[in-house]
């Protein structure tokens, strides 16, 4: 018996595992199957099972049947079928991981691999087995199947890792099972983002806030672009930023959205989801007046904003002046959101590294900076307020009465320059006369 292929048993199957994810760190384990559905088999790990679970499996497997398979299929397009094995079924295999996996797929399976299976192939944590997420985690893993086949087989490349993900991360949406968001996929998601909502969507280190991020950017782009641009996506030989349209702009909007999400002047800044209706919190907030002026220095990584509010009341209006600085400037984009009195938004971006916006603290409430970059790297900005400049002309009424007024002030000036040499003269005879006992005139 070849120990690196699924062998037929008396007590079941054994199956190549990845043992990064086992609990045990093991790489092989015996399965039994006990239900087969019109799309898949549902193989279940011996050491594990319970009789309780059977029910949970047969409805599982109807909801992949009549909701997931069709609604992912539909947008997404299809996994290899029939597959390396000849088999129109994918196997789905149930079985014991580390706590915080809700499952994996593993490429190898559909190739000749030592460690091959040779199945179109699914894992699931069996510890999720009776939590409402198990067919959320099911749709995020087929995405992975279906994407490997439509990227790597049919187009000879592998998607950006983060991509990959943020694609499987609207998969339970495309299957519709975030309908109720109360406890759903997409909740647990939100609540991640919140907590890191600087991210960088492309670096990925695995993290749930890796999800998070690229799970609220796929619900953005189909909010924007549909859902056929996930066809697209998948139906390209490009990979990453270079398959989806127009990505520097869309990710501009998406952060500005995060912050604003308001769809009420401009359907570029909010999502559609009636149940994505948070505002992230500024990464850092600053207060001008008393003090007149802030300097702030950064880091950040690639694609991933920050937002910093600059807000304070002045009674007659500054001008603010800020300016920004890095030694990386033609990678950076540095959006303004500017925040009048009555609450509304208006869009700007910092040219030639410096910007100065007045009416700050009087009509202006607030003005946000958010800047991001294609790149790690360091930057800084200043935030200052300027004295008031009128450079406006005014009407040729004021400025003649403001020019006769100038006159009739030298006029004035020097009719009290005269009394006080009149004084003067006085005040020098009667000292004189006190003195030399003479009347002294005419000095």
């Amino acid at each position: 018996m070849n120990k690196y292929f699924p062998s037929i048993l008396l007590a079941g199957i054994i199956f190549n595992i990845d043992s990064f994810y086992d609990i045990s760190s093991r790489s092989q384990i015996e399965a039994n199957l006990k239900y087969t559905g019109q799309n898949a088999y549902f193989y279940m790990a011996q050491d594990v099972w319970q009789d309780s679970w059977q029910l949970i499996i047969e409805n599982l497997s109807r909801e992949f049947d009549q909701k997931i398979y069709p609604q992912i299929t539909k947008i997404y397009g299809s996994e290899w079928r029939p597959g390396i094995d000849k088999d129109s079924k994918i196997t789905i295999l149930i079985t014991p991981m580390l706590e915080d996996a809700g499952g994996y797929f593993n490429p190898l399976d559909e190739t000749n691999s030592a460690l091959s299976n040779r199945r179109e192939m699914i894992y699931l944590n069996s510890a999720n087995l009776e939590n409402l997420m198990i067919s959320s985690y099911l749709a995020h893993e087929f995405q992975h199947l279906i994407n490997d086949y439509q990227k790597r087989n049919l187009r000879g490349v592998e998607e950006e890792l983060w991509l990959n993900e943020a694609l499987s991360e609207y998969a339970p949406s495309a299957a519709g099972l975030n309908y109720s968001y109360k406890g759903s996929y997409l909740e647990k998601r939100v609540e991640h983002f919140l907590k890191d909502p600087s991210n960088s969507l492309l670096e990925w280190t695995n993290s749930p806030y890796d999800y998070a991020v690229a799970n609220l950017f796929m619900h953005y782009l189909t909010d924007q672009q549909g859902e056929a641009e996930i066809a697209n996506i998948l139906k390209t030989s490009v990979t990453g930023i270079d398959a989806v349209k127009n990505f520097t702009n869309l990710f501009t909007n998406w952060a500005i959205t995060n912050y604003i999400n308001d769809c009420t002047n401009d359907s570029r800044f909010c999502y559609k989801n009636s149940d994505l209706t948070f505002k992230i919190k500024p990464t850092a907030n600053y207060i001008l007046f008393p003090i007149s002026s802030i300097s702030v220095g950064a880091f950040t990584r690639a694609w991933s904003p920050h937002w910093y509010k600059i807000s304070g009341i002045s009674e007659i209006g500054e001008n603010l002046k800020i300016s920004f600085d890095s030694g990386n400037q033609e990678y950076f984009t540095v959006p303004l959101i500017i925040t009048d009195k009555d609450g509304r938004n208006q869009i700007k971006f910092l040219e030639n590294q410096a910007l100065t916006i007045p009416d700050f603290g009087k009509e202006i409430n607030s003005v946000t900076l958010m800047p991001f970059s294609e790149i790690e790297s360091n930057f800084s900005f200043v935030a200052s307020l300027a004295a008031v400049e009128i450079t406006e002309p005014k009407e040729p009424e004021l400025l003649e009465m403001i020019a006769q007024l100038n006159i009739r002030i030298l006029e004035l000036r020097k009719q009290i320059l005269e009394i006080k040499v009149v004084q003067l003269q006085e005040t020098l005879a009667q000292l004189l006369n006190s003195r030399y006992g003479r009347i002294v005139t005419g000095l």
